[in-house]
């Protein structure tokens, strides 16, 4: 039974576009794609993923405020809630709200989960994150 897809890749072959293996190729991916399946070699998957994952990381990165970015790197150097509302001249509720915002806009369940975040994105040196 010949579907769009065959009738199209048929076509393609007859004009010498296409050669059989390519056709066969061809129909198999859409057919795939049609189920829901993915139609790339692992590889090429692996490659995709990895893409997205980065760009999702910088991106998310790029969500933040200017000051949520200043807590952030504040949590990241193993500061406290108290500490970064001094350094920045704001409440401790204000520090709260922002680290809120931080977890709900990463998507990180925990403060620490954050910390690792900003050390992962070098918000701030490793050999920096803990000096006083």
């Amino acid at each position: 039974m010949w579907d769009t897809c065959g009738i199209t890749a048929a076509l393609a072959h007859k004009r010498g576009a296409l050669p059989q293996v390519v056709r066969s190729l061809l129909c198999a991916a859409v057919r795939a794609a049609a189920r829901g399946e993915s139609v790339l070699e692992p590889s090429a998957t692996a490659r995709l993923l990895r893409e997205l994952r980065g760009r999702a990381k910088r991106d998310s990165l790029d969500a933040l405020s200017p000051r949520e970015l200043d807590v952030l790197t504040a949590l990241a150097r193993g500061r406290s809630n108290r500490e970064i509302a001094r350094g920045l001249s704001v409440t401790e509720e204000t520090v709260k709200s922002h680290v809120s915002s931080i977890l709900a806009k990463l998507g990180l369940p925990d403060r620490t989960q954050a910390a690792i975040f900003g050390l992962q994105h070098h918000l701030v040196p490793l050999d920096e994150a803990l000096d006083e």
